[in-house]
């Protein structure tokens, strides 16, 4: 039932779920006179949180985009149905793992912006301290940890948070270590009042949602990997090429400002083309090679003399 025929049956929609992340008794890091942080402005108030939409309407259009990772979409959607309470959007954190290049990071952004849990996409190369987790109060600059920062700009308790690449982290432990920060984070326990070291308080990261993406996972500890559910991201193949073409044109066209019909499909023989010369797999070569077909039809145009 609408919102419009609960207000005709003058029945009140249900209230949208909310919850503070950063208790009023917080500490502020600013001074009298500095504008304060966006996580200060937050301290005490309530969250919302992302509710499930038609999980139904999310696959078809998952699959519109992504028809290799048929499986994945699946396993991760009835994941989110038993996670879930309340209408809450909910998962366990999982670890895509698969071959440079398949399109696990793009795959996890478009399922967190369809779902509506604000994504976003933290590199992990070359991290080697634990500022992740926020910085303490004796540093000059003091700022919360990157998840509380991502809730309060996001405006959302359970936003999605995605960590490209977490292998590549470093691995010292003299200034800290982003996975040993993951560990209480990822806990169902500890996360509910996570301590921050900058507001000095237990903050509630329990409603985050966590996606990892990985080439492998030998150099990952036993530990993170005890906290996450891994799944394994495949290749595309030559039998799903129509579909990514399509995908990747509509994809350029909206990236230029254009209308998705603005640029024509591939002819058969641009097809051919592509499908000889694309290394099955990888998505970011195949996007190169239809960027290259686009501009070898632009510099056909441009030498054709006026009629």
């Amino acid at each position: 039932m609408s919102d419009n025929e609960l207000f005709l049956n003058n029945e009140l929609p249900p209230p949208r779920p909310s919850v503070v992340v950063i208790p009023h008794h917080a500490r502020r890091a600013s001074r009298f006179d500095d504008p304060m942080a966006l996580w200060e402005l937050n301290i005490g108030e309530k969250l919302f949180l992302t509710t499930i939409p038609d999980l139904s309407r999310v696959r078809s259009k998952m699959m519109r985009k992504w028809p290799h990772a048929e499986q994945v979409i699946d396993s991760i959607l009835n994941d989110i149905t038993m996670m879930s309470h309340n209408r809450v959007v909910a998962m366990s954190p999982t670890l895509l793992v698969g071959n440079p290049g398949v399109g696990k990071t793009s795959f996890a952004s478009a399922l967190g912006k369809t779902l509506g849990l604000a994504p976003r996409v933290i590199g992990c190369g070359g991290i080697s301290d634990s500022m992740f987790g926020g910085s303490n109060r004796r540093w000059s600059i003091c700022d919360a940890a990157v998840p509380v920062n991502a809730i309060c700009a996001a405006e959302r308790a359970n936003v999605l948070l995605i960590l490209d690449e977490i292998e590549k982290t470093g691995t010292g432990r003299q200034n800290g270590n982003i996975i040993d920060t993951l560990l209480g984070m990822l806990d169902p326990v500890t996360s509910k009042s996570w301590h921050d070291p900058c507001a000095e308080v237990g903050v509630d990261l329990s409603y985050l949602n966590w996606m990892f993406t990985s080439n492998d996972i030998d150099s990952l500890p036993a530990p993170f990997i005890d906290r996450c559910r891994i799944v394994r991201f495949p290749a595309p193949t030559h039998d799903h090429l129509p579909i990514l073409v399509r995908s990747i044109l509509h994809d350029i066209a909206r990236s230029q400002g254009m209308r998705t019909n603005w640029i024509a499909p591939l002819a058969q023989f641009e097809l051919d083309a592509v499908a000889n010369t694309w290394r099955t797999g990888s998505m970011r070569g195949l996007r190169r090679l239809i960027i290259g077909v686009l501009e070898c039809r632009d510099r056909e145009v441009r030498g054709r003399p006026l009629s």
